[in-house]
């Protein structure tokens, strides 16, 4: 009768303690919610999720929030610069959107050596400005370069001759190609020309001046041998990638904020559950109690 006794107890006990140790462990909740951005400063505060959530019977508090921008405005470009006293644009318009330069750039230094050819000595500069830089003369170089000229012709004629009259000379030449014999040193002595003759050919066609008479042009092409001086410059450049920072307003901001909750207290089920044992561990204890006292009672008598 003792070992009924027990075991019914610990039946009561085992089912009062299990019901609170399974249904009374405690389980996070996890809530996320996006939201437009107003103000990026401050979006944090434009949302604020529930203290306090009720949900499959449970009690949650809020323990934690995590916000993070999921889609931003912002855009962000890089320029390579090249400036020769490290100046840059600090503000530029791309595609309607402002961007602003951003940080210090980091500048690299290079040696830059420009050369440009004079036909005059005495044209020749100490310094010279390179992208706003002044660059100083470093070195002339003396050499000759050969010229391509063209030179004007022009002859006179009468119409019904095959002859033509140039310079006060008069020269047989025909529609192909004003060629006659001796030309170079003709026209190298009217033009005053000291370089080599090559080549003549006309311009067009008879230019009437009236009374019979007509002009006709022609080109002549020579070569000339000149001096020339190659004067080298140097300068010192620096080079840097600059970042640009801008935001584009057709773009609206979004934002989520994953809330952590935590369960607390016990739910409608283990209140009815932990009361149902209750009630069955006190009527067990009062059943015993009662047969208790009715065996001492018997014993008492007898």
């Amino acid at each position: 009768m003792k070992g009924k006794k027990r075991l019914s107890i610990m039946v009561c006990l085992l089912f009062l303690f299990g019901t609170m140790t399974v249904f009374g462990a405690e389980k996070n909740l996890e809530k996320s919610h996006t939201f437009d951005v107003k103000n990026k400063s401050t979006y944090k505060e434009e949302y604020k999720p529930k203290k306090e959530l009720k949900e499959g019977g449970y009690t949650y508090e809020l323990v934690g929030t995590d916000y993070e921008i999921t889609k931003d405005n912002k855009k962000e470009m890089k320029k390579n610069v090249q400036s020769a006293d490290k100046k840059y644009e600090e503000k530029i318009v791309e595609n309607g959107i402002t961007y602003y330069a951003v940080g210090t750039p980091k500048w690299e230094e290079e040696k830059v050596e420009v050369e440009e050819t004079f036909y005059n000595r005495n044209d020749i500069p100490e310094t010279k400005d390179i992208d706003g830089k002044e660059a100083a003369l470093t070195g002339i170089v003396e050499t000759t370069e050969t010229q391509i000229q063209n030179l004007p012709v022009t002859f006179y004629g009468n119409y019904g001759s095959e002859l033509y009259q140039y310079n006060n000379k008069i020269v047989s030449v025909s529609d192909a190609s004003p060629v006659w014999a001796g030309w170079q040193n003709d026209v190298a002595n009217q033009l005053n020309y000291t370089g080599n003759l090559g080549s003549i050919y006309w311009n067009g066609g008879k230019q009437d001046q009236g009374n019979g008479q007509f002009i006709r042009r022609a080109t002549a092409v020579g070569t000339v041998t000149v001096p020339s001086y190659i004067a080298t410059y140097n300068a010192t450049e620096y080079t840097a990638k600059v970042t640009y920072e801008g935001i584009d307003e057709a773009i609206t901001v979004e934002a989520v904020c994953n809330a952590t909750y935590q369960r607390v207290g016990l739910s409608d089920t283990q209140k009815i559950l932990i009361g149902v044992g209750i009630a069955i561990l006190a009527l067990a204890l009062a059943t015993i109690l009662f047969v208790i006292a009715k065996r001492k009672k018997k014993k008492e008598v007898n």
